[in-house]
């Protein structure tokens, strides 16, 4: 509570996060879900979040690490 992070994204679809994501926004951290639209999230996960977006192609593309030679 100490101000620790500022920031936390958690990538899932079912509610074991919801209490634990409501408990650190209380304590003034954005949140924010990824998750696939091809599996069904789960409503309570959606409503508790600050922001959430949808993994694409495109945004895995551009978490690629790419080999120094």
């Amino acid at each position: 509570w100490s101000k620790q992070i500022d920031k936390a994204i958690i990538v899932a679809a079912d509610s074991d996060f919801v209490y634990a994501v409501q408990t650190v926004k209380d304590a003034g951290v954005l949140t924010r879900l990824w998750y696939s639209d091809i599996h069904p999230v789960n409503d309570f996960m959606l409503d508790v979040f600050d922001e959430r977006a949808i993994i694409t192609d495109d945004l895995l593309k551009q978490c690629l690490l790419t080999r120094s030679k």
